[in-house]
């Protein structure tokens, strides 16, 4: 919602009843990322890596090493995350009782180095799993608009938008996708929605929102 100081608030709250909570410590690096302070952001980040072996907060930690200009670590951490997904996710096949799937996560993972044609193979088995969830079709209708296959994103961003979700990640999905099939109005008020209260989302999504909804 863009109320960062409530925010902070909560995580130190947390890191003072749980000292070392990798999920508070990530939230303080979130919230650097929002000052654009990337160097705390990575130590922040960094500490929550090293005591928890979270794939999202690894990914959000490869993003800020591209952002600081470290591309070569980056890249290399990226291939860590999707080698160990792929692991994950044979275990996953090979043992029905583990009841996770990494597709969606591994969809997400391949945008982030620029692979859409495996970004895709992965979000569509998720979606064969579950093609009524949100989630998932949001995951489809965003691979497919970085594909710049616009026209075969909006199907899934309609299904993702069916229970009226306010994230703000979500509606910046869809005000773009609706930018580029020229439904300008729809995306006008749905970036404007998304971007009312200065949400604390990512950094690229939401200076193309900012920049997409000065054009309209």
């Amino acid at each position: 919602t863009g109320d960062l100081k409530s925010a902070e608030m909560h995580y130190l709250i947390a890191l003072d009843e749980r000292p070392g909570f990798p999920y508070a410590t990530a939230g303080l690096g979130h919230l650097a990322i929002a000052n654009k302070d990337y160097k705390k952001a990575i130590t922040y980040y960094e500490q929550a890596a090293a005591s928890l072996n979270d794939y999202a907060i690894q990914e959000e930690l490869s993003v800020l090493y591209r952002l600081s200009g470290n591309t070569n670590k980056a890249n290399s951490l990226l291939q860590k995350i999707i080698d160990g997904m792929n692991n994950d996710g044979k275990k996953g096949e090979q043992d029905q009782s583990i009841g996770h799937y990494a597709d969606r996560e591994l969809a997400y993972a391949y945008l982030l180095k620029n692979d859409n044609k495996d970004a895709l193979g992965h979000a569509i088995v998720e979606y064969n799993r579950r093609p009524e969830n949100i989630d998932v079709n949001q995951t489809v209708a965003w691979v497919y608009y970085k594909m710049k296959e616009y026209n075969k994103a909006l199907p899934y961003i309609k299904v993702a938008l069916k229970t009226n979700c306010k994230n703000p990640a979500l509606l910046c999905n869809a005000g773009l996708i609706y930018a580029k099939t020229n439904q300008h109005d729809l995306a006008k008020t749905t970036l404007q929605e998304a971007l009312k209260n200065n949400p604390n989302i990512d950094s690229e999504l939401k200076d193309e929102s900012e920049n997409v909804l000065k054009s309209l």
